[in-house]
């Protein structure tokens, strides 16, 4: 039994477990952008157990197919900023150097974010060229071992095509709705109808007759009396002229 506890040992000894490797890295690691439209990417540490107080790295990137828009510190492990987060898009470089005075642990710890705008169809990656991690282990022990890039290929532009403007404003056109009543209706309106049939009432045109003979009656008696005036005053105007004509004329 000691000798198997010996062994091991040995094996331990010859063949050291490693140890997790504190590092600097770029999330998310694969990206797929579009032409123009904003490309978010963040820097994280993994302290890999150790307490960390410092950080500092220099990220560089392809000027000719990404332009940095901005860079935020907002959440950020990193209170006090030796080197403020400084971004150049002619030489394709960002610098930052920043310190707390709470030291941070964990795997996945904030430090800044950056947003690029992709320029053109490309295939590239962001790289941490350096980086620091200082231990708060009062030396200042470099801990980093690993820094991560960021790979990415741009893709077109989402288009949307133009909508074509009317020259004038179109007309209206009406729409008919035809609405099938629905059973409750259709019994409503039948108990409302009589259930005779309709009478066509045609108007009485007795009288309108009677009244047009009376009138033509009226008129023939009329025109009577006219003659008989005319007759009676011929005879009186002859008799006279017989009675009292002038003499010799008897």
């Amino acid at each position: 039994m000691n000798v198997r506890w010996i062994a091991a040992a040995s094996v331990l000894l010859l063949f050291p477990v490693p140890a997790a490797a504190a590092g600097l890295y770029l999330s998310p690691a694969q990206l797929t952008p579009a032409i123009g439209e904003p490309l978010q990417i963040a820097v994280f540490a993994d302290s890999a157990g150790a307490s960390i107080n410092a950080a500092e790295a220099e990220i560089t990137f392809d000027p000719n197919t990404l332009q940095i828009q901005s860079v935020s510190t907002e959440a950020s492990a990193l209170s006090v900023w030796s080197t403020t987060p400084t971004f150049s898009n002619t030489d394709g470089t960002l610098l930052f150097s920043g310190w707390t005075n709470i030291a941070f642990t964990g795997v996945r710890t904030h430090l800044l974010t950056i947003v690029f705008i992709p320029l053109k169809i490309a295939s590239g990656s962001i790289d941490i060229r350096s980086g620091t991690l200082l231990a708060n282990d009062g030396q200042e022990t470099n801990v980093i071992t690993r820094m991560t890039s960021a790979a990415y290929t741009t893709v077109p532009a989402h288009i949307v095509p133009d909508q074509p403007v009317p020259t004038s404003t179109p007309a209206q056109a009406s729409t008919s709705v035809s609405v099938e009543p629905t059973r409750e209706e259709r019994v409503s309106v039948d108990q409302q109808q009589p259930l005779t049939s309709p009478v066509s009432v045609i108007p009485d045109q007795s009288d309108q007759v009677a009244a047009a003979a009376s009138a033509d009656g009226g008129l023939l008696i009329d025109l009577g009396f006219v003659l008989l005036g005319i007759a009676l005053l011929g005879f009186f105007v002859g008799y006279v002229s017989y009675r009292f004509g002038t003499p010799g004329e008897h």
